[in-house]
């Protein structure tokens, strides 16, 4: 999935989701690859944006196995 439709999808916000642009992330995907200090290090994350997206990727993955 790439990261447009994972956004929108998961109603992740476009300030988020420029922020994951911004650190060149595809999709959900590469997610489980970067850790939180650097989503919250270079990818300038808030606390809060940062369990947003940890919510969306935990579903996304749950939603992918279950398909």
């Amino acid at each position: 999935m790439r990261l447009d439709s994972f956004c929108d999808t998961y109603d992740l916000s476009n300030a988020i989701k420029d922020k994951l642009i911004a650190i060149h992330i595809a999709g959900p995907h590469t997610l489980r690859l970067i850790t939180d200090t650097d989503l919250r290090a270079e990818g300038g994350l808030s606390v809060g944006e940062l369990a947003s997206v940890r919510d969306a990727q935990l579903r996304w993955s749950h939603d992918a196995t279950a398909a």
